[in-house]
Order: C-alpha cells, then structure tokens, then sequence
C-alpha cells in the first residue's frame, strides 16, 4: 500500500424514479405562437412513436418549446429533421423534470425510418432522468441539460423562462449556455432496483459524434454511454454562471468558468463511458468532486488496423477525484494506432480497493502519458481477487 493521505469524499444526490410521478407526455406550450410544436402519433422504426412537428424555423436551427416533456416506456418521440436544419432545440417551461424511459430520436421529415442529422438540445432546468429503458435514436450529437438559457453569439438567447425566438438566430451556432440558479437541477439515470449492478440503459450516439450531460449534479448509475470515435462531456455548475461552447468538425466542447463553484459527478454500478474506436474519441470531466465506483470506468483507445491515435481523457476536479471497488480510467492500444493520454487535475486523488488508472498497449500503437496534478494523492485497499490500487503506464 502506498499512501500519502487520507482522503474523504461524500456525494448525496436525490433520485427520482419514474414510477413517482403521474406523467403528463409531450405537451407543446403556447410560446411560440403560431411557429407552436405539434406532436402526432405514428410508427416509426418499428416503434409506436409521438412525431414531433413545426417549430419555429431560423436558418440551420430550429426551435421547439414544451411545458411537460416525458417519454413513456415502449414509446419513441422523434424530432422532424427538415431539409438544411443542423441543430434542434427543444425547451421545457413547465416546473417538472424530464422522465425519458423510451425512445428520443431524429428522423428526416416524411420518413418513417429514415434518421435524421441534425444536432438535438434538449433542455429542462428542472432536470433530466433517463430510466432503465431510455435509449437514443439520432444521427448527430446529442446535449441534455439543465442551463436555463442557449446563448447564440451577439444574436440573442434562446431561454426557457418562455421568451419568444429572436428573428436574428438564423445561421449562427449555439456558443453557451446559461445558469441562473444557485442550485441546478441535475441529470440521473435510474436502475430498475436500487443497487443494481448491471447497466439496463444504453445511450449512443454515432460515430464521430458527441454526447454532452451538462446539470447541476450528474448522476450515473448502471448505464452504458457510447460514442465511438467521438466525445463525451460531463459536468455541472452549482452557482449562476456561463459554460462556453465550441463545436470542432462534429465534436462539442465545453469550457468551464473559474470563479463558479461546480457540481458533481458520479459514475457507478457497473456505468461505462466509452469511446473507444479505430482513431478518435476524447473524454472530457468538469466537476468539483468525482467519484468512479463499483465496477464503473471511463475509456477512451484505439483499435484495429487504422493508424490513427485515440483521444485523450481529461478530469478537471476543483475538489477531489475518487476510484473505488474496481472504478477505473482506461485508455489502451487495441492494435497500430496511439492511445491518448490521461490528464487529471484534482486537489486529491484516492485510488481504493482496486482503484484503478492506466494508460497500456495490447498492440503496436505507442501508449500515451498519465499526468496527475494533486496536493494529496492516496492508495489503498484492494478487490475480492486480490487486484490492488494502482497508476500504470504499460507497454506490452
């Protein structure tokens, strides 16, 4: 055991199940006036489904407004992808959360199986809990959070406090989004049992795309994440603030504010975010604590015959980074290309009971660096079959 401090780390956060509440679906509100969200029922990719239509259309981006949005186990709600429409924003002003235990998707317009493109946003400061049979169905990135605001450049916002569409959002990119409230909501993801051990919820987006959770809190319990060759991006704020947003090719990055407090991310039971692939592929976390748990971890590699290197993960913990009960970090060489690098900044790192972070080749790639910058770093304990905490750099 090699140990230089102990280190402490607590996280509550409330989880609401989806059985709690009576649900209310998808509800257009009256924002939007004449450019009003229209929902219909039809069958799409084989799934009884709720088509969601109109909109208020500015150039590449459109813009939908609901006062309850929920997706009821066995159903899809897909998103009308029209002809040169790049990104969807849809918001919520009603006062409850997001319960999605279906299917939330993108479809071209007119087509029943046919997906669509374009970017979704979906938005609801009252947070966002996706059940045990939430699943996505899109053909670009997908963004969940709890900000309260899109800000869109010099042109104006896109707020859920009910304002109307600014005419001037036409060709312009979403470039931050905006809390206003002391305690954002947060973001969760809920097993069938308590405790559950095995992940029953699965959100993918494609190749090459990204997968953005942006609260308050982020809870990650027993779900698999994937975007392939692409990025995924956590974290939260816990006071008023703005988060800055850049889209590169098809990834989208997030840049954190200093002086704002942040909130917290957990992964456990059996969670994995992967982005392993044949090239690409970042991981990137914003938090104050984080805390990886329970046959949980975060990967990023590379694999196959394609020379590309994979992408880097990076950990950005203002407060402390805990691995616990066989919680690991990975970022391999599963064949000739490079495996990126982990980057870790925490004020401690507590590696326990088969904690685990690492950086190793199975092939020919070079492997890449583990960087850790903590006042206090802490290893100890380890699994059922005897697998102790450890930082490894391997090259097979």
């Amino acid at each position: 055991m090699w140990k230089i401090s102990k280190v402490t780390f607590v996280l509550v956060v409330g989880i609401l199940s989806l059985n709690d509440v009576a649900l209310a679906q998808l509800v257009p509100d009256e924002t939007l006036g004449s450019e009003r969200s229209t929902v219909t029922e039809d069958t799409i990719r084989g799934t009884p489904s709720d088509r969601i239509s109109g909109g208020a259309a500015r150039g590449r981006n459109l813009f939908h407004s609901f006062g309850e949005f929920n997706v009821e186990t066995g159903r899809g709600a897909y998103f009308n992808n029209p002809a040169g429409v790049e990104n969807i924003f849809s918001r919520v002003t009603g006062g409850n959360p997001s319960q999605i235990d279906g299917r939330l998707g993108v479809i071209q317009a007119g087509s029943i199986d046919v997906l669509g493109n374009a970017n979704l946003f979906l938005i609801n400061p009252n947070g966002i809990v996706f059940g045990q049979n939430s699943s996505l169905d899109v053909g670009g990135s997908f963004v969940g959070t709890t900000a309260n605001a899109i800000e869109f450049g010099e042109e104006g916002f896109f707020s859920t406090s009910g304002a109307e569409v600014p005419q001037g959002l036409l060709i312009v990119n979403p470039s931050a989004f905006l809390f206003s409230q002391v305690n954002a909501a947060p973001i969760q993801s809920t097993s069938a049992t308590p405790g559950i051990e095995v992940p029953t919820t699965t959100l993918q987006v494609p190749i090459g795309r990204s997968l953005v959770l942006l609260g308050g809190d982020v809870f990650l319990n027993a779900i698999n994440i994937f975007a392939p060759g692409g990025r995924v991006e956590l974290g939260g704020l816990r006071g008023a603030g703005a988060i800055a947003l850049t889209q590169v090719d098809n990834a989208l990055q997030l840049e954190f504010p200093n002086q704002v407090a942040r909130a917290d991310v957990l992964i456990t039971n059996r969670a994995r975010i992967n982005v392993v692939s044949s090239g690409g592929g970042g991981i990137a976390i914003n938090a104050r604590n984080v805390e990886i748990s329970k046959n949980s971890g975060i990967f990023s590699g590379t694999f196959g015959t394609a020379t590309a290197a994979a992408g880097d993960i990076d950990i950005d913990a203002t407060g402390t980074l805990t691995l616990s009960n066989t919680g690991q970090i990975g970022n391999a060489v599963l064949g000739i290309g490079d495996s990126g690098n982990i980057n870790i900044s925490a004020q401690s790192v507590s590696l326990l009971n088969s904690g685990a972070i690492a950086t190793f080749s199975v092939g020919q790639g070079d492997v890449g660096n583990v960087t850790i910058e903590a006042d206090t770093i802490s290893l100890s304990g380890k699994n059922e079959i005897n697998i102790v905490s450890g930082i490894l750099r391997n090259v097979d």
